[in-house]
């Protein structure tokens, strides 16, 4: 059953928070054709998309994750990996970075 407590409410004892996105009129109707075409809500649609999104996001592979650490000990290849953060943090516009672990 479905649950509500102040701003969020609980389904499944799974806490769920409500909150707004602003679409453009073209992409809200492809996302409403594209759930009913796969018989989910809108709500479900878009909420399995950002979870896929964010999968592919933040998967680092280990070799890569490895590499990294590994630059990081080395003087050279840690002076290069400092100016790369300094420029990918200079170009960011909303996220901070990802964690490397």
């Amino acid at each position: 059953g479905v649950q509500y407590a102040g701003a969020g409410y609980e389904s499944n004892s799974i806490r769920l928070m409500a909150t707004t996105i602003h679409l453009s009129p073209p992409l809200l109707s492809a996302v409403d054709q594209r759930a009913r075409d796969l018989r989910v809500s809108r709500n479900r649609y878009i909420s399995d998309a950002l979870r896929r999104r964010i999968g592919d996001e933040t998967a680092w592979s280990p070799d890569l994750v490895e590499e990294l650490r590994a630059a990081g000990r080395d003087p050279e290849e840690q002076r290069i990996l400092t100016e790369m953060l300094v420029a990918i943090r200079a170009n960011r516009r909303s996220k901070g970075p990802p964690s490397i672990g």
